[in-house]
């Protein structure tokens, strides 16, 4: 009886969490501006009215999305912290994003990302002016997003066709558990006709392969004009499912029509913010800004931030050129990865911030004298957060990566160049293997701060030393 009664209480607690929903509102921090293509300026004058309305003190700059860098001269000046690119599908592809990714990390001479940016588009002018009518009714609290978190896993190839299975439970972003009710739905392989599967939830994941029009054997475009989500932000893991228009199978470049444009019809539906790639992408970095998302509780520009900050250091923390994707690449699995996730963009306001964090960082940072530190974790109910999902150059089978632990460290004010040395890695009375994969030091205004990824070996899918009691990194940093 006393543990029936209990679970009625509990559940009663996770429906009320569900009702009352997220604490939406916006970064109040600016400078803010809005970057205009002239053929959005023609054709999307509601949209970039609806940018004015959200963020009346933003300055307006013209955007020639084949000379993005021509842009630079004006953003050093006014150095903002947030940019909404308001372009037609047209405009947007893989190729516009790296040139932009560019652009955001050269407002300085860091080479991590300065303007935090989301892409503000749709079918037409109604559709993408009425993405950003939802985010200021959201902030004033005339909209509210439930505090429901669905993992559409995707099909499943080791069940039946016709199989739908869901839980509430899901061991790959765990962290949400004790301040989300959580849905975890998978299918067999096939076409996926559970929409109802999607209602009630103010954030998703969606997984799953993807192309421009499809979660591959699954959700299509066209089955989610009848889809009836609710207010929500919505995190695809699924390659090229950020497409509006152009993309690149193999090396032949090609364009997916705006009704089959998986983009364009989710944009159309009660979506605040919409992360994806633009070409082919993985998994887990979408776990991973999931993660961010709710240790932070920051703005969807600075959870894309965290992302493409994080290619950068598994490129060793410099940007490098990008590929032609009309030719031919001989690109290894790192390569694939790092440059398919910098492909990742915000479809919505970077300034939007949908929740207040719910769990604490992965790591507790301690400085002894001087400059020298010593990491040790301190959430030890994060998963993807320690995965390195582009190497694996330390870890053999069954584990598919590296473990890694990504650290950001203040420094003095006025510090120029950094050079970490790493002084041990250990477990409980053993030295564990390390490798320095990338670091940078970050200018953000008068404040300098250390970025660092050192990876381990994992033994399994989540299992390394790195993820035990009492493993400990000490380093010092040298700056000049």
């Amino acid at each position: 009886m006393i543990l029936y009664f209990l679970l009625v209480v509990w559940l009663a607690l996770l429906a009320k969490a569900g009702a009352e929903g997220l604490e939406v509102r916006l970064d109040p921090l600016g400078p803010y501006v809005v970057l205009v293509s002239p053929s959005a300026g023609q054709q999307f004058k509601q949209t970039v009215m609806a940018a004015h309305n959200l963020h009346p003190r933003a300055l307006q700059l013209s955007l020639d999305p084949a000379r993005p860098q021509a842009l630079l001269p004006a953003l050093r000046k006014l150095r903002p912290r947030y940019a909404m690119l308001v372009m037609t599908p047209r405009e947007i592809d893989v190729d516009f994003a790296w040139r932009w990714l560019q652009v955001s990390i050269a407002l300085d001479d860091d080479p991590l990302v300065d303007v935090r940016c989301g892409f503000a588009t749709g079918v037409d002018d109604v559709a993408a002016s009425a993405l950003l009518d939802r985010t200021r009714a959201a902030s004033r609290g005339e909209l509210t997003l439930p505090a429901i978190l669905l993992d559409h896993l995707g099909p499943n190839p080791q069940v039946a066709r016709d199989s739908f299975q869901e839980s509430r439970s899901n061991f790959m972003i765990p962290v949400f558990s004790k301040n989300f009710r959580q849905r975890c739905v998978s299918y067999g392989v096939g076409r996926c006709s559970h929409l109802e599967s999607l209602n009630g939830a103010g954030l998703i994941h969606l997984g799953g392969h993807g192309t421009p029009d499809r979660i591959v054997d699954g959700l299509t475009a066209r089955q989610l004009k009848g889809a009836k989500l609710s207010p929500c932000v919505v995190f695809s893991g699924a390659c090229h499912t950020g497409v509006t228009a152009g993309w690149y199978d193999q090396t032949r470049r090609r364009q997916v029509s705006p009704v089959d444009s998986f983009c364009l019809q989710l944009l159309q539906k009660p979506v605040l913010g919409y992360l994806a790639a633009l070409h082919s992408d993985h998994g887990m970095p979408v776990y991973q800004e999931l993660e961010f998302l709710a240790m932070s509780g920051n703005s969807l520009g600075e959870v894309i931030k965290h992302t493409q900050d994080g290619v950068i250091l598994g490129f060793g923390g410099k940007l490098p050129d990008f590929p032609r994707l009309d030719q031919k690449t001989d690109w290894g699995p790192s390569q694939a990865m790092l440059y398919g996730t910098a492909s990742r963009i915000l479809f919505g306001d970077p300034a939007l911030v949908p929740m207040k964090p719910i769990a604490a960082p992965p790591f507790e940072i301690s400085r002894k004298s001087g400059l020298q530190f010593t990491a040790r974790v301190k959430n030890f109910g994060l998963s993807s957060t320690f995965t390195d999902t582009y190497h694996s150059d330390l870890t053999r089978a069954p584990a598919p990566f590296n473990d890694r632990a990504l650290l950001k460290i203040e420094l003095p004010p006025k510090t120029a160049s950094i050079e970490p040395e790493i002084l041990g890695c250990r477990g409980w009375f053993t030295q564990v293997p390390y490798r320095l994969v990338g670091y940078a030091l970050e200018r953000e205004g008068s404040r300098r701060y250390a970025h660092l990824q050192i990876d381990v070996p994992a033994t399994g899918m989540f299992q390394s030393p790195l993820r035990n009691p009492g493993w400990e990194l000490e380093l010092k940093i040298k700056v000049r």
